[in-house]
């Protein structure tokens, strides 16, 4: 039993309906797993023995379908829960969704997906992750691989375990399982009779005994439920009292999230400085926007790529810049402004992008300023290792000369890109190999087969330059005579599935609305047209995006490093389209 003195323990007991709100198939409604196969032949023994070609192939797909899920608002609550209880997940599911959300205690009743083991008495067991398994895969005793799954048949090896966490909860929750599959079933009774009980489940007719029944989807009741526990252990009685007369604030009412304004002085003390105390990759919580650590959309700051969707990466480099200097300050000041934007998703999408994605910020490239002629291969050097960890580069410049290596890396793991480029300049003059300038790297990517021009477009230019080099121009004046529906039809006929890489240079933006750059050039647009023409964007194949050239020296109240902040969040919700939902 759990002392006074220890934390308070929740238990949350998951079945396959909490998945399903990720768009994983249940098993048993009519459009679950089961339904054009006998379960015998899949999630047996015997079925095993009998064609183990077919088991695999069943265990593959449902593996693969499962690494593309993202963690719903469900999963991501009861990580959350983590900051005043300590917190056991007793799961039948299979896949990691729990472990991406954030949960650090995971009981896998049934098995795991990206483990796999030897058919040998030994059991031995190795972790294959999102792999498939095949005939002749061996197990390091010699024996097939088969997965890591308790079948039908099969003893449920962590059962025990399982039972005596219940039996020492304060308080279980039972979320989105059907309670017909035993063993697993039973263990709604082993709760304490004085522990605080709820059940979520939508395919149920009666609730077990001393369980409070929360009728609705896992994935708005249990968040619900988790802010009513916070409340709970925090003392917080206005919180408390806010949930119970389940006031909304727009932004829930909006995206479905819920969220506290992010001035509320009812913030917590373990939502601060998020960048470092941030424990779930998923989310987005409130922090006052004048205080605390900075970091980007208040991502936690992390090297450590392995449980990354997206990188934000910084380059300070302004050393080819051929006008005003400055652009160097330009990540720290859109990391600065984009705190006001942090406690909620982007305002025209129905979604927020960091409920889909697991977004960090890196930090900044760094080089060493007293040799230029570096700073080309050091952001090479770290973009070549991101990409090869399967992560999607955001980067805040700096100067535009950083999209070239920024590109080049790119194009070794994905061939030539096609272009989108926003920008007042096509930074397509021609010029010698060796020299870095902000206004000829296009040139050089499209001469150097690192771009494909004929499937690129350059919106906005308002400067001249007769050669195109190939490039789709929509120059500033055909974009104010046609505007930004016609524009984003010409770039989606152009881009078509290709592997695509979006630069927005500031300057893009008439220095009206973004005063703080060094090469301004009037008769610009607004943000207004920016952010439609990135929401025009949605579901291409993205593999990077930039915002460059905020030079906040010339900047005025922000402005300008809130307008680079606001599209690199509209460039993150555009790549999170492609991806399903997670709420």
């Amino acid at each position: 039993m759990s002392s006074p003195s220890a934390p308070r323990k929740i238990v949350a007991i998951s079945g396959s309906g909490i998945s399903a709100e990720s768009g994983l198939p249940t098993f048993r409604d009519a459009n679950g797993l089961w339904r054009n196969h006998d379960w015998r032949d899949l999630a047996s023994p015997e079925g095993w023995r009998r064609h183990p070609e077919l088991v695999l192939e069943f265990y593959n797909e449902r593996r693969a379908k499962a690494a593309e899920a993202r963690p719903n608002a469900a999963h991501i609550a009861l990580a959350e829960l983590q900051s005043a209880y300590e917190v056991v997940i007793v799961t039948q599911n299979v896949d990691d969704l729990h472990e991406r959300a954030g949960s650090t205690k995971v009981i896998h009743l049934h098995g795991q997906l990206t483990w796999a083991r030897g058919t040998s008495p030994r059991r031995l067991r190795q972790r294959i992750g999102a792999n498939p398994i095949r005939i002749g895969d061996l197990c390091e005793d010699g024996t097939q691989l088969r997965p890591d799954i308790v079948w039908f048949g099969e003893n449920v090896p962590l059962m025990n375990v399982a039972i005596e966490e219940i039996a020492d909860a304060d308080k279980v929750l039972v979320v989105g399982t059907s309670l017909t599959v035993y063993p697993a079933a039973s263990l709604v009774d082993e709760a304490r009779p004085d522990a605080e009980k709820a059940l979520c489940a939508l395919d149920i007719d009666i609730a077990p005994r001393g369980y409070e029944w929360l009728r609705g989807p896992a994935t708005e009741q249990v968040p619900a439920l988790a802010r009513r526990w916070l409340a709970q252990a925090r003392g917080d009685r206005s919180s408390f009292h806010r949930y119970r007369a389940s006031r909304r604030t727009t932004c829930e009412r909006f995206t479905g999230i819920a969220m506290k304004h992010p001035n509320d002085v009812s913030t917590p003390a373990d939502h601060l400085d998020q960048a470092f105390t941030r424990t779930s990759p998923y989310g987005t919580r409130a922090e006052p926007t004048y205080s605390g650590a900075l970091s980007f959309l208040r991502r936690r700051y992390s090297k450590s790529l392995a449980e990354a969707d997206v990188a934000v990466i910084g380059i300070p480099f302004d050393l080819s810049t051929t006008n005003r200097p400055g652009a160097r300050f330009g990540p720290r000041a859109i990391r600065q402004a984009s705190a006001s934007l942090a406690w909620c998703g982007p305002y025209a999408w129905d979604f927020d992008p960091c409920e889909r994605l697991r977004v960090v910020d890196w930090g900044d490239v760094f080089f060493d300023p007293g040799r230029p002629e570096q700073a080309p291969e050091a952001i090479r050097k770290c973009y070549r290792s991101i990409v090869a960890a399967g992560v999607t580069p955001l980067s805040l410049g700096g100067d535009h000369f950083v999209s070239y290596p920024i590109m080049q890396a790119l194009r070794e793991r994905h061939g030539p890109l096609a272009l989108i480029h926003f920008d007042a300049h096509s930074d397509t003059w021609e010029d010698p190999d060796d020299r870095i300038d902000h206004g000829t790297m296009f040139w050089h990517a499209a001469k150097n087969g690192i771009v494909d021009p004929a499937y690129s477009v350059q919106v906005g230019m308002r400067t001249l330059n007769a050669n195109t080099h190939g490039y789709r121009v929509l120059d500033a004046r055909w974009l104010h005579t046609y505007g930004v529906d016609a524009c984003v039809a010409e770039i989606r006929a152009r881009i078509g599935t290709r592997h695509c890489y979006v630069s927005f240079d500031i300057d893009f933006l008439d220095p009206a609305f973004a005063p703080g750059t060094g090469t301004p050039v009037v008769g610009g647009f607004s943000t207004h047209d920016a952010l439609r023409l990135i929401r025009g964007l949605a579901g291409l194949n993205i593999v990077g995006m930039d915002v460059v050239e905020v030079a906040p020296p010339y900047d005025h109240a922000d402005i300008t490093a809130l307008a680079g902040a606001s599209i690199a969040q509209e460039l993150l919700a555009a790549y999170a389209s492609r991806f399903q939902a997670s709420a």
